[in-house]
């Protein structure tokens, strides 16, 4: 029997193939900026994703903060080298 550490599976004969069979599911639009933290509540609770509090938190600010931020400090930069 073969054990993956990574994934924790066992294997009762060794694999012939890495095809899961899986289906790829479509990209989407997460419109964070319009509709913040609401928009990965939604997502999160369609896709099964498991963010508790802190991941929604975290996700809004970085996505509906420091992003701006670092587009404004960008800006800034660029300023001063002009």
């Amino acid at each position: 029997m073969l054990h993956d550490r990574m994934t924790e599976e066992e294997y009762i004969k060794p694999l012939t193939t890495f095809e899961s069979g899986a289906k790829v599911e479509p990209v989407v639009f997460v419109p964070i900026m319009e509709e913040g933290r609401a928009a990965l509540e939604k997502i999160n609770k369609e896709r099964g994703l498991g963010f508790d509090d802190f991941d929604l938190d975290f996700y809004t600010d970085l996505f509906k903060v420091s992003i701006i931020l670092m587009c404004i400090c960008d800006v800034c930069t660029l300023c001063v080298y002009l």
